[in-house]
Formats: structure tokens, C-alpha cells, sequence
């Protein structure tokens, strides 16, 4: 057989409530930024919630660092309000936040 042969990621999905901004690069990175809760719809899995850190955002886009085997690049650009804070106080003690 002749021709390239397409290589993907079996885990790979594409994120569809991705909101990119028109320049990416000209966002502060805030470090060590915000610990939050994403929400993320994907392709096949639909929702899920995701803690990663808001490290760049403005008053209409957000991005979130997150380690997912199903996200081929370190984080995501979304809309603020698929982003939520997570508690301050557990994250300083080492505990883990519960599922509610």
C-alpha cells in the first residue's frame, strides 16, 4: 500500500467547548495561577468536571492547565463560566476536595 498512513491517538478527543482568543500568546501567565474545577465537553465522553490551574484569562477566556490522557496538548482555552474555583482551604492542607 502506498501513501501516508494518519496516526492518532486512540484516547484523543477533541474538547467541543473550546473558546480560543484571538492572541493567545498576549495573555500574562499568573503563576502559580488558580486552583479550579474545568468543565470540559468532549467528543465521545460528554461532560466532565477536571481540577487543573487557571494560569491566563481575561473577562472572556480562560485557561486551564490539566493533565487528561484524552487532551493531546497541557490545558485548555474555555469560557469563564465552565471554570470554577475550588476551595482555598483544603488545597492549603493537602486534602482532597470532596465530590459533590
Amino acid at each position: 500500500m502506498t501513501g501516508e498512513r494518519r496516526t492518532e491517538t486512540v484516547d484523543s478527543q477533541d474538547v467541543l467547548n473550546m473558546h480560543w482568543p484571538a492572541d493567545p500568546a498576549a495573555f500574562p501567565i499568573h503563576d502559580p495561577g488558580l486552583a479550579v474545577r474545568v468543565r470540559l465537553v468532549w467528543e465521545h465522553d460528554g461532560e466532565t468536571f477536571i481540577e487543573g490551574w487557571a494560569i491566563k484569562w481575561d473577562a472572556s477566556h480562560v485557561y486551564v492547565a490539566v493533565e487528561d490522557h484524552r487532551l493531546d496538548r497541557s490545558g485548555v482555552w474555555v469560557k469563564p463560566h465552565d471554570v470554577y474555583r475550588r476551595h482555598p482551604t483544603l488545597i492549603m492542607r493537602g486534602r482532597v476536595e470532596p465530590d459533590f
